[in-house]
């Protein structure tokens, strides 16, 4: 059996620190993460720049994290490690083996290029944001749990006694990019199911905007739909009820203590979160199942930059596989 990690087995001694790197599909945050009380020092975010490709995103990630080394030595800190978390299948050996959201980062010398200020780890975003609570946050008492996270995309990682489950090739996260079913299309083609299309925040802002919408975050479908837009409305409805149905998918098939939501959407109370909740407990299997907690990450949004970091101070997120 795996022991638990706790904050008092990650601490170092004063004065070391560690940077994480939390790569999204729409921005990259970069914090300074104090090695003894495992706090966020500070923290700064710059738009994932796409369109100039994976070379680009690398360069403008790679300006931050030099910016923030010279933080942590203004702020007297040594730099003992960097986490890197990126929103691409990371396989067992840290490598990056998928370039679905950041173009080519599974060819690029990332960790090369990111790992010069002080040794690299690379990790899943999913797996370093559940690593974070299950360390700091509302996974604490919680033996074994599904983390959900809900934003840009959607992912999750199960955790058992604190350490993310990975997979045989780290591959254990693919929720939202997978084909949950064909259905029929116009003429006689077929039209693939895929969550992340219906009911993650790009998603509700792609298909708001294609139907005639205005908007450019998920927060404005969802104020639109709150403020009595119809379109709005049955969108938000449509991708809360799909995501439900997934919730209730991974607890039938993983029967966890609890489920922890992130990311932008799961991290928020809003009208699109309780249909997802109300949906999903409608779709679980059994009474005994249907009452367990559906709880927000205590870290918020920090998450991810705050796991990145526990990854570099630890040189990786202690795992099962």
């Amino acid at each position: 059996m795996f022991a638990s990690v706790t904050p008092g087995r990650i601490g170092r001694r004063d004065g070391d620190a560690a940077i994480g790197v939390d790569v999204g599909g729409t921005k990259v945050a970069v914090g300074l993460i104090d090695a003894a009380s495992l706090s966020l020092l500070t923290r700064t975010t710059i738009a994932t720049r796409r369109d100039h490709g994976g070379e680009g995103v690398l360069r403008d990630t790679d300006t931050q994290l030099k910016k923030m080394a010279d933080e942590a030595t203004r702020r007297g800190r040594r730099v003992v490690g960097v986490g890197l978390a990126v929103p691409e299948i990371v396989d067992l050996e840290g490598r990056i083996t998928s370039g679905a959201v950041i173009p080519h980062w599974d060819e690029l010398p990332v960790a090369e290029t990111l790992g010069k200020i002080a040794p690299l780890r690379v990790e899943a975003d999913v797996r370093a944001a559940a690593f974070a609570e299950a360390v700091l946050g509302a996974g604490r008492r919680l033996t074994y749990y599904v983390y959900l996270t809900v934003g840009t995309g959607i992912s999750y990682s199960a955790v058992y006694k604190g350490r993310p489950v990975a997979g045989a090739h780290g591959g254990a996260l693919n929720i939202g990019s997978s084909v949950l079913a064909d259905l029929p299309a116009s003429g006689s083609g077929t039209q693939h199911l895929v969550l992340e299309r219906i009911a993650s925040g790009h998603a509700l802002v792609e298909r708001y905007v294609a139907s005639g919408g205005t908007a450019r975050r998920a927060e404005d479908v969802l104020a639109a739909a709150r403020h009595g837009d119809p379109l709005a409305a049955s969108i938000v409805d449509e991708g809360a009820r799909t995501l439900g149905n997934a919730m209730a998918l991974l607890v039938n098939l993983l029967d966890p203590e609890a489920l922890i939501a992130g990311g932008g959407l799961g991290s928020a109370d809003t009208t699109f979160w309780s249909t997802a909740v109300a949906c999903a407990r409608c779709r679980m299997y059994s009474d005994t199942v249907r009452s367990l907690p559906i709880l927000h990450a205590q870290l918020g949004a920090d998450a991810g930059v705050i796991g990145a970091g526990l990854v570099g101070l630890l040189g990786g997120v202690p795992r099962k596989t």
